[in-house]
């Protein structure tokens, strides 16, 4: 404000008008500083928007008991990496696993089928070709529609996931290996991927899809989804188990 101030009583002309400070060693336009400070406002209210939205949610939803924790990770440690599973070591043990380049060489001979336990999406984007996709709810499908002689390497994004699927495959005896590495094993192998749906074991729902994520009828998707929200308030109040209430504002 001093700034601005300033300008109005020794500020510089030039071009017409009054918009800066000729400080002698540099030039200074006052509502330059504006453009760092709207950042640093906005970082700040990005970093706490998601968790006041879900709390607001949360209460909306019947949950009373909410709040927001201020300057979560001032002073906290933060881990990075993935993940370790949970995963019981029991589950799964024994299953005999595959390198990438071991399957490969198996896929040229053949009596192998790979069962890819990726969600829809990845294995659209790039699978280990020939692959059969599956949703470990509805293995039995995946098994009627696998060879019955050939032995199955079960991979995909989430190692643990394709662990317990292989165990269950065991369970219905049948002869399961583990591709080492999952997908990414493959990938970082350098060998060959395919795209697209080839060998569906089962309807792909397993998540949600945007508009953009569809091959074709995009306008139409987009459509569907904008009727869906819009029509989301009546469906609340036609569903008699829905705790939703209006927090005026």
């Amino acid at each position: 404000m001093l700034l601005l101030v300033l300008v109005e009583m020794i500020g510089a002309i030039g071009g017409g008008s009054r918009r800066w400070l000729d400080l002698g060693f540099m030039i200074l336009q006052p509502s330059e500083l504006m453009k760092p400070a709207i950042i640093l406002v906005l970082a700040r209210f990005y970093d706490t928007l998601p968790a006041t939205m879900t709390a607001s949610w949360l209460i909306q939803m019947g949950w009373p008991e909410v709040v927001v924790l201020d300057n979560a990770f001032t002073g906290v440690t933060l881990e990075s990496g993935t993940p370790g599973s949970d995963l019981p070591e029991a589950i799964g043990a024994g299953l005999q696993t595959i390198l990438a380049s071991e399957l490969q060489a198996s896929l040229e001979v053949g009596g192998v089928a790979v069962i890819d336990l990726a969600t829809s999406l990845e294995y659209k984007a790039a699978h280990i070709p020939g692959a059969f996709w599956a949703v470990r709810a509805r293995l039995d499908e995946a098994l009627a529609k696998a060879p019955a002689d050939a032995t199955l390497v079960f991979t995909g994004s989430d190692l643990a996931l394709a662990r317990l699927t292989a165990a269950d495959a065991v369970a219905a005896g049948r002869v399961v290996k583990l591709l080492e590495g999952g997908n990414g094993g493959w990938k970082k192998a350098g060998y060959t991927v395919a795209t697209g749906f080839e060998n569906l074991t089962t309807a792909n729902n397993d998540v949600q899809y945007k508009a953009y994520d569809h091959d074709e009828n995009i306008e139409f998707h987009m459509q569907e989804y904008l009727s869906w929200e819009i029509g989301l308030v009546d469906l609340v109040d036609k569903d008699s188990t829905a705790r939703f209430r209006h927090i005026p504002a």
